[in-house]
């Protein structure tokens, strides 16, 4: 998966807006979103991905977060912070997920448990 793709996936399940334009311009406004734009940030960073067609890992994307889920979950934080960071962390598991399901030539979705 590619940063860019990372990024679309987060804008359909975080609130407000992750995307302001195309990936590249997200990436270079991520520092004016409070909220959102730290899990961007910290996604580019620990993946050292600063083009949108770079490759990213799940488990870079997830450990990124890391230092944003200590500083959401302290007391004095927003509880909203901690909403949106685990968020995140579900869309990027379901990004990845998806990507697997397509992979193995199962569709858009994962096939319906009986």
């Amino acid at each position: 998966m590619t940063l860019g793709e990372l990024l679309e996936a987060l804008e359909s399940a975080l609130p407000g807006r992750v995307m302001r334009g195309d990936a590249s311009a997200t990436l270079a406004a991520a520092h004016d979103d409070a909220v959102v734009g730290p899990i961007v940030v910290a996604i580019a960073r620990k993946s050292s991905a600063i083009d949108p067609l770079a490759s990213i890992d799940r488990a870079a994307a997830v450990t990124a977060l890391a230092p944003l889920r200590l500083a959401a979950m302290r007391d004095d934080a927003p509880a909203e912070h901690l909403r949106v960071v685990e968020r995140a962390v579900q869309a990027i598991d379901a990004a990845f997920n998806e990507e697997s399901f397509v992979r193995a030539g199962q569709g858009t979705r994962p096939p319906t448990a009986k």
